[in-house]
Formats: C-alpha cells, sequence, structure tokens
C-alpha cells in the first residue's frame, strides 16, 4: 500500500515536473520566436552577415520549438510549426528585400505609379508570408478557415448577428464618409487611385485576416487557451506593424496601440463567430481609409 501510494506520488511529480519543462520551453521559445520577428520586420540593414544570422535564428528557433521528444502535445508542435512558417516567411521576404526586389519599410506614394509599385511590394509580402503558413496548417489538418459559421438559432443568437451585420455596415458608411471628404493631393487619375486603393486594403485585410485570426489564432488558443492564444496573435500582429506607422496619420505609439486594439476586437468576434468573414469585411474598411488618407 505504501509502496503504491510513493509510485503514485513519484509519476504525479514527474507529469508536474514535464509540464513546468515544457512550459518553460515555451516561455523561451516564445522570446526567441519575438526576437527574431521583430529583427525581420524593423532591422533596415540587410546585409550578408544579417541575413544568415536571422536564417539561423529562424532554423535554431524551429528546431528548437517542433522537437517531438518535448512534449506529446500536438496542439504545442502545430502551433510552433505554424509560427515557424510565419518567421521563415517574412525571412524570405527579407531576403527579396536583400536583392532588391522589395523595399521595407513601405513609404508615402505621390502618384498613381508609386502607389501601383506599394501594392507590388504587399503583394509579394503577402504570398511570401502566407505560403508557407497555409501550407504548414493544411499539413497539421488545422487549415479550416470559415468565413461566418455561427448563424445559430435563438433571440439573443439573432440579435447578436444584427449587431455584428450592423457595425459592419457602420464601419463601410464610415469609410465612404471619410474618403469623399478627405481631398487627394496625389497626381494621377482618380478613377486609378480608388481602384489601387480597394485592391491594396482588400489584400492585406483579406491575407492578415487569413494568416493571424484564421490560422495562428485556433492553434495558439488550442495550446495556450482563449486569453493567452487571443494576446499571442494580437501581439503578432502588432508586431507585423511596427515601422507601419511611420507612413500613417497616427503617431507611433498611437498607431499601434490602435492596432492591437483592433487585433483583440477582431480575435474576439472571429472567436465567437467562428469565422474570419465580420473582421475581414471591417478590417477591409479601415485600411480604405488609412489608404487614402495617407494618399492625402
Amino acid at each position: 500500500m505504501t509502496f503504491t501510494y510513493i509510485s503514485v506520488v513519484c509519476k504525479k511529480l514527474t507529469v508536474n515536473r514535464k509540464k513546468i519543462v515544457v512550459k518553460l520551453l515555451d516561455g523561451t521559445t516564445l522570446v526567441l520566436f519575438f526576437s527574431v520577428f521583430v529583427h525581420l520586420l524593423t532591422c533596415r540593414s540587410t546585409s550578408s552577415v544579417n541575413m544568415t544570422a536571422s536564417a539561423a535564428m529562424v532554423i535554431i528557433t524551429a528546431a528548437f520549438a517542433c522537437k517531438p521528444f518535448i512534449s506529446d502535445s500536438d496542439s504545442r508542435r502545430r502551433l510552433w510549426a505554424v509560427l515557424s512558417a510565419l518567421a521563415g516567411g517574412f525571412w524570405i521576404f527579407c531576403f527579396f528585400r536583400y536583392i532588391g526586389l522589395v523595399e521595407w519599410p513601405l513609404a508615402y506614394a505621390t502618384d498613381l505609379a508609386g502607389y501601383a509599385r506599394l501594392l507590388y511590394f504587399h503583394f509579394v509580402l503577402s504570398i511570401t508570408v502566407l505560403t508557407p503558413v497555409l501550407a504548414v496548417a493544411h499539413i497539421n489538418g488545422t487549415l479550416k478557415i470559415a468565413f461566418w459559421r455561427n448563424w445559430t438559432k435563438g433571440f439573443f443568437a439573432y440579435l447578436r448577428e444584427i449587431v455584428l451585420l450592423l457595425s459592419l455596415v457602420g464601419c463601410w458608411l464610415w469609410a465612404l464618409y471619410a474618403v469623399s471628404v478627405t481631398k487627394l493631393h496625389s497626381s494621377g487619375p482618380i478613377a486609378g487611385f480608388i481602384v489601387v486603393c480597394l485592391l491594396k486594403a482588400s489584400l492585406t485585410g483579406a491575407t492578415e485576416e487569413i494568416c493571424y485570426r484564421g490560422v495562428i489564432q485556433p492553434t495558439a488558443i488550442a495550446h495556450f487557451g482563449i486569453p493567452l492564444g487571443l494576446i499571442v496573435q494580437s501581439c503578432l500582429y502588432t508586431a507585423f506593424h511596427i515601422h507601419l506607422g511611420e507612413a500613417f496619420f497616427f503617431s507611433r505609439i498611437g498607431f499601434l496601440a490602435a492596432v492591437l486594439t483592433l487585433g483583440m476586437v477582431f480575435g474576439v468576434v472571429t472567436h465567437f463567430t467562428r469565422g474570419i468573414g465580420w473582421a475581414t469585411v471591417a478590417h477591409i474598411a479601415i485600411n480604405v481609409v488609412i489608404e487614402w488618407r495617407n494618399l492625402s
């Protein structure tokens, strides 16, 4: 009896020790990952030494995080596989900077040709980052992105859906009003600016929602739980915008605070509607206003 009790206690201590080790590894890897992520986004240098060091950090972090013997948790391995794919995608984009294919951070555009060039940069960024993330999510079996699933029955459920739909209508009415009262100071045909503005706003809004709320958020929630999972995706989303605030009408701190807040709001609504539809449509409306004011 005593021997059995001691065996049970030792087994529990072993399990608890393993959980503590895994949590410490998760915390350490998160710090390493955010360091790589922020470095790739903020470093203006594209020297061969910088690219080599960044590649080494990405590979080491991915290998360290995704080792099967560290944890038996499938959710943990899936999360770190997706995050490693995200870091790898940004490294590929930085490599394109290194060979002169794209520029970063993005700057102002004073004419239609320059604005179309910024659209091209965003397109390359979206493809290089989103492709490995979607590929890894597909391999993991976690690629289940829906537009809007939560059409449930009941008075309060219908009321919630109506409120969400009305808020989307309000976002677009505000966007159209903001565009109509903002005078365009860039040179070129206004129709061309409208088309490129809508394309750029739609591209960035849709790809960011697919990446952060559609793929990263569910895998983060599956491993960390709802509160921390929402925080992780929102912080990654904000880190991506570190240098973008320089091109907009916000101060950098105000811009990043607004992005962090929006990331949490988009994440919460996406979680409860079980789809990225609301966040995508609202995100595009906000991007239209930002893009148009950036042009002005």
